[in-house]
C-alpha cells in the first residue's frame, strides 16, 4: 500500500486522499480569428439620385424649326397710340355717328357772370366712347374760338355725360358735372346772344349746335327730343329742340331746368 501511495505521488505529484489529484479546469481554447476578407466598414448611402430634369413629351419639337427674324421692321414709326375704332376692343373713338349734343345750357342765370353753364351729349352706340383728345370750341363775341382739349373721360355705351363751364357745385346750383372744360373768362364761354357749341376730334368735326337769343331761356336747357338723336340736331331754335321742363335744382335763384345725366323727354 505504501508503495502505491509512492507510485501515486510519482506519477501524478500529489493525490487527494482516496483518488487521483484534480487535473484542473481546461483553459479556453484561443479564438478563432476569421478568415475572411477584411471588413470595409459601414457602406455609406449614396444618397438619391439627382432629378435629371422635366422629361419633355418627344411627340412635340421642343424647339421652333422656323426661320429668325431677318430683320427689324422696315416700315415708318407709328404715329401714336392706336385706339379701337370698332366694337370689338375695349373703347371706340368719338364719331359723327356714335355721339351727339342732346341738351344746352346756354344760361343758367342772367348776365355775364353766369358760371352755371354746362351740356350733355349721349352715346348713340354700344361701345364705350374714351374722350380723350376731343375738342370743345366756342367762338367769342369777336369771333375768335375758344377751345379746349379735354383729358380724360369714358361715355358709356348708351349713356350720358354731362361738361361743365365751373368744378365749384355752387357754380351750377348743385350739380355734379362730369368734366369741367370752362376757367373763368378764360375758358370756353356759351353766349347768350348768337354763339355755337362745336365738337371734333382728330381734326373731325363730330357735332355742332348753334342758336340765337331767342332760342333759348334762362334757367331752363334747351333738348332734344327723345327719338331725334339721330337726327339733325344742328339748331337749337328748331322743332326738334324745347325747353326742358324738368327740376334738375331748387337752389337759390331757382327753379333750374334739365334732364342732365338722363334720357330727355319727348318734345309737344
Amino acid at each position: 500500500m505504501a508503495a502505491l501511495s509512492l507510485g501515486c505521488a510519482v506519477l501524478f505529484a500529489g493525490c487527494a486522499q482516496g483518488g487521483f489529484a484534480d487535473a484542473g479546469a481546461r483553459p479556453d481554447a484561443r479564438p478563432q480569428l476569421d478568415a475572411g476578407p477584411t471588413d470595409s466598414g459601414v457602406v455609406t448611402d449614396s444618397g438619391l439620385r439627382p432629378d435629371t430634369g422635366v422629361v419633355r413629351d418627344s411627340g412635340v419639337t421642343p424647339t421652333d424649326s422656323g426661320l429668325a427674324d431677318a430683320g427689324r421692321d422696315s416700315g415708318p414709326a407709328d404715329s401714336g397710340v392706336v385706339r379701337d375704332s370698332g366694337t370689338g376692343g375695349t373703347f371706340c373713338m368719338p364719331s359723327p355717328t356714335n355721339m351727339a349734343i342732346v341738351e344746352v345750357m346756354v344760361a343758367s342765370q342772367s348776365g355775364s357772370g353766369d358760371r352755371g353753364e354746362w351740356f350733355e351729349v349721349q352715346n348713340l352706340g354700344a361701345c364705350p366712347i374714351d374722350m380723350t383728345g376731343l375738342i370743345v370750341e366756342s367762338p367769342t363775341g369777336s369771333g375768335s374760338p375758344r377751345t379746349h382739349e379735354v383729358t380724360r373721360g369714358v361715355l358709356t355705351a348708351g349713356g350720358f355725360f354731362v361738361f361743365g363751364q365751373s368744378g365749384d357745385p355752387a357754380d351750377h346750383h348743385g350739380l355734379p358735372v362730369d368734366y369741367v372744360y370752362g376757367s373763368g373768362t378764360t375758358g370756353v364761354v356759351l353766349n347768350n346772344s348768337t354763339d355755337s357749341l362745336i365738337l371734333s376730334f382728330g381734326g373731325t368735326e363730330i357735332d355742332r349746335v348753334a342758336w340765337g337769343s331767342t332760342d333759348h331761356r334762362t334757367g331752363a336747357s334747351r333738348q332734344l327730343s327723345r327719338g331725334a338723336e339721330s337726327g339733325d340736331n344742328s339748331n337749337l331754335g328748331a322743332a326738334s329742340y324745347c325747353d326742358s321742363t324738368d327740376i334738375y335744382s331748387s337752389a337759390t335763384g331757382g327753379p333750374f331746368l334739365g334732364t342732365p345725366g338722363a334720357r330727355n323727354r319727348a318734345c309737344p
